[in-house]
């Protein structure tokens, strides 16, 4: 009989760690044991974990004691989070923690591709087709966009997330606002809703790189529906990216493919799993799964690799608990506050 693997995961009020969530479930890790942790108790994702805990935030001064007492009291073996702001804080710890493995893109990497300037500026150093991108400094004239950038284009947030925060700019003028708030890139308007996609990308520390490309529909920021596709122009972008990147994190690319110039190009790069990763599992592309196999168990996991066409749609359900063992969650002892009651 295998040996049980405590996993921790934070933040399963997320959607990126539910999809954690659900892609482990649905593994054939069967020796897994979830503690899911979260900062409020009304969180979906504790009807898929084994016990639950209530955490601090991240950023907050007790997380690390927090994280820390969890750690020896139940032996946790894998720590896991779908949530940038804890990812970074774990980035940070892991440049001297060895016990429990932390799961978490390198520190480096979240400086550069939690950044979208910053991100377009390492595709251009790397040669990789992208989008033109102007930071609106404080000191940045309207005036100077003109001829740099066709219009309609978009602005965005530099650290922003999802596509909730993005602007349509029709007339240079109305760039004038996001040049007074600071923290704004203008950016070349490429292709269309309709030549969109979400890209999985998982460079494995055993040399080979596996990469799934999913054509989406975007409803409130998020992906509703995903089909997968096979498209090689793509898939070799995608590597290309890979090859350029220090990393051995599973991560995932979103690209609009310009129809004028019939060529994709990546305008966000997200250092994480995805708010896909359950999606990307059940078409064949167990990048969670490989990440423990590899990283935790030292073994090969490219075998587990077998991408199949389909499509999801995504769609609203429901988890049920008793409400006297939610209320009793507390940020010191795990406890379980269900019994499979997911529909």
């Amino acid at each position: 009989m295998e040996n049980k693997i405590t996993v921790l995961v934070i933040g399963v009020g997320g959607k990126v760690s539910l999809g954690i969530l659900k892609a482990l479930r649905n593994s054939s890790l069967k020796n897994l044991h979830i503690i899911g942790a979260c900062v409020k108790k009304e969180s979906a994702g504790f009807a898929f974990c084994d016990e639950a805990l209530l955490c601090p935030f991240a950023k907050s001064n007790e997380f690390e004691n927090w994280l820390k007492g969890v750690e020896r009291e139940y032996s946790v073996d894998i720590v896991l989070s779908g949530v940038e702001e804890v990812n970074i804080v774990l980035a940070n710890f892991n440049t001297f923690q060895h016990k429990p493995l932390y799961l978490v893109p390198e520190a480096h990497n979240l400086n550069v591709f939690n950044d979208k300037l910053k991100t377009i500026n390492w595709l251009k150093k790397n040669g990789i087709d992208c989008p033109e991108t102007i930071e609106l400094g404080l000191d940045f004239c309207a005036e100077e966009l003109v001829g740099r950038l066709e219009t309609p284009f978009i602005v965005k947030p530099r650290d922003g997330k999802g596509s909730a925060s993005i602007h349509i700019i029709n007339e240079i003028e109305q760039v004038q606002p996001f040049i007074q708030s600071g923290g704004y890139v203008a950016q070349e308007l490429v292709g269309s809703q309709e030549t969109e996609f979400t890209c999985g990308v998982y460079k494995s520390p055993f040399g080979y790189i596996e990469v799934i490309v999913m054509k989406r529909a975007l409803e409130n920021g998020s992906t509703s529906i995903a089909e997968v596709v096979f498209d090689s122009d793509i898939e070799d972008y995608c590597r290309k990216i890979a090859r350029n990147c220090d990393t051995s994190s599973p991560f995932n690319i979103q690209l609009r493919v310009c129809e004028k110039r019939n060529k994709p190009y990546c305008f966000e790069i997200n250092m994480r799993l995805s708010g896909t990763t359950a999606i990307r599992h059940n078409f064949g592309f167990k990048d969670c799964e490989a990440w423990i196999r590899e990283k935790y168990l030292k073994n090969s996991a490219k075998q587990i690799f077998n991408v199949s066409p389909g499509l999801a749609v995504r769609y609203e359900e429901e988890v049920y608990y008793n409400r006297e063992r939610l209320d009793s969650l507390a940020t010191n002892k795990a406890i379980e506050i269900c019994s499979g009651l997911v529909v």
